[in-house]
């Protein structure tokens, strides 16, 4: 993650907000932002111990301001993603934001990990969007799936590339044809009720 990304991502913060996963590196409470950490990991001594398998996420409708998911989301299996994410939508308050970190689908580090179940691209993100599958022409699609979606506005998709590419003039076209130029993707999004 790079500090411009940060910088930006506390437009968003609010009174109170949750950082899933959050290992050892603690959301610190500062400036007004108070932050709950979650982990799976005792050891990580969150102020929440909770698997993100297991759900609903002990927390009320309409809590939280912003939800941050560093690196987290590509330990989980598809199907339990989609109903993570549509958790932490009940979760955020009325237009609140998601801030989602993952390695870009692109990456090696993507699918190369033990421990990544799932890649992430750009177009991922439409697949836990309602209006992806109520639009004329997608009625249905996907319906026998069972699995929760939600109403969400895009905000930002910011595709970051690994140093040695950053100031390539050809990288656009190189990350839409190639392999591993783009580390991580950080995907913000608002939840619209």
């Amino acid at each position: 993650m790079n500090s411009e990304s940060v910088m930006y991502w506390k437009r968003f913060y609010g009174d109170l907000n949750l950082s899933l996963g959050s290992s050892a590196n603690h959301s610190v409470t500062s400036n007004g932002h108070r932050w709950i950490n979650l982990d799976m990991n005792p050891k990580a001594n969150p102020d929440v111990l909770h698997d993100l398998n297991e759900l609903p996420l002990p927390f009320e409708d309409n809590t939280f301001d912003c939800v941050l998911a560093t690196h987290i989301f590509e330990h989980l299996e598809k199907t339990q993603w989609v109903k993570v994410v549509a958790d932490i939508h009940r979760i955020l308050k009325p237009g609140g934001a998601m801030i989602a970190v993952t390695p870009h689908g692109s990456s090696d580090v993507a699918l190369g990990m033990a421990q990544h179940k799932q890649a992430f691209f750009e177009c991922t993100w439409n697949t836990i969007r309602a209006e992806s599958y109520t639009k004329p022409g997608n009625n249905g699609y996907l319906d026998d799936e069972g699995l929760p979606f939600r109403n969400w506005a895009f905000d930002t998709c910011l595709l970051v590339p690994w140093p040695e590419f950053m100031n390539d003039t050809d990288l656009e076209y190189k990350a839409a044809h190639g392999r591993n130029y783009i580390n991580e993707m950080h995907v913000i999004m608002k939840a619209i009720k």
